[in-house]
């Protein structure tokens, strides 16, 4: 897959990888849509006891909100999995290169609402059962929360006009936070949290990543493409077809290190061996369509 440069008009200076239509502060607190069906009949079978009173005694215990109901590790994973659902749709509506200070900054405040509110959610589950694991559980709160205000005020930075280093460090201070959610999500055994993907999810990514880089034809690379990928790169697929069509495809790809939430983004380390873009990278990869697609290569 051959890169060119955007065309846009904006100040060069890049970011270090941090994570676009606008969204209002969210909703208030409670489940959301793409809970799995297994968390749904959790809070379901828990509501049902929960209406069938004490031990005879005569009186109805509380009821139970759901967040309550869900089991820790399953309602995390389900509030981290719909809440980067979202996000991933707030980068399409946004668009633009996202590597550039301009793009990366607005991108920041865009996504910092859904981030906050994340850290809200991820609180009002009950705390895991034993030593040390609810401490963890309200620092992964924490985290997604701070991860939120750091989103907040590098865009707000960005917004004022301020110094590219001051916008640099705040958007640093984001990457950080991230980095030290997943860590402890790691911590904890989560799943999607922890953004670890599964062998079937590996093994989709690096075909993607095989086609996009190294196949002999022009609409296979071009197919591999994400949405908004192709529309910035290219500005349609016919563009992407022309494009592509005298471009050198790589000789091999390798992909080594992966993270990710099935089913609705990965991050992966490629080294490609030929072609027009030889050399290592990071490739980022949203799933579109029922397949990941190549969102963004650095």
């Amino acid at each position: 897959m051959s890169r060119r440069p955007s065309t846009r008009q904006t100040r060069p200076t890049t970011l270090n990888d941090t994570e676009g239509d606008p969204i209002q502060p969210r909703r208030l607190i409670g489940l959301r849509p793409s809970l799995s069906l297994a968390a749904a009949a959790i809070v379901l079978t828990s509501i049902v006891l929960a209406s069938c009173g004490g031990e005879g005694d005569g009186t109805a215990p509380a009821p139970l909100t759901p967040e309550a109901a869900i089991p820790f590790g399953p309602g995390a994973d389900s509030l981290c999995a719909a809440a980067q659902a979202e996000q991933e749709a707030i980068r399409r509506g946004i668009g633009g290169d996202q590597i550039t200070l301009d793009d990366r900054a607005r991108l920041l405040v865009e996504l910092a609402p859904s981030r906050v509110a994340l850290g809200e959610e991820l609180r009002a589950l009950e705390p895991p059962v034993g030593a040390g694991t609810a401490g963890l559980a309200a620092d992964l709160a924490a985290a997604a929360e701070r991860r939120g205000v750091a989103s907040t005020r590098a865009g707000e930075l960005w917004e004022r006009g301020a110094s590219e280093q001051r916008i640099a460090v705040a958007a640093a201070a984001e990457h950080d936070e991230r980095e030290r959610f997943v860590a402890i999500a790691t911590r904890l055994g989560l799943v999607d949290c922890a953004e670890v993907l599964s062998a079937a999810d590996r093994r989709e990514l690096a075909e993607t990543v095989e086609l996009g880089l190294a196949s002999p034809l022009a609409g296979q690379r071009c197919a591999s493409l994400g949405e908004r990928y192709l529309r910035e790169l290219f500005g349609d697929l016919a563009g992407c077809l022309d494009a592509e069509r005298g471009a050198a495809p790589a000789e091999s790809v390798t992909v080594g290190e992966t993270q990710g939430i099935g089913g609705v983004f990965a991050l992966a380390r490629v080294t490609s061996v030929g072609g027009s873009a030889p050399g290592e990278a990071r490739i980022r990869l949203v799933y579109e369509a029922g397949r990941y697609r190549i969102d963004k290569i650095d």
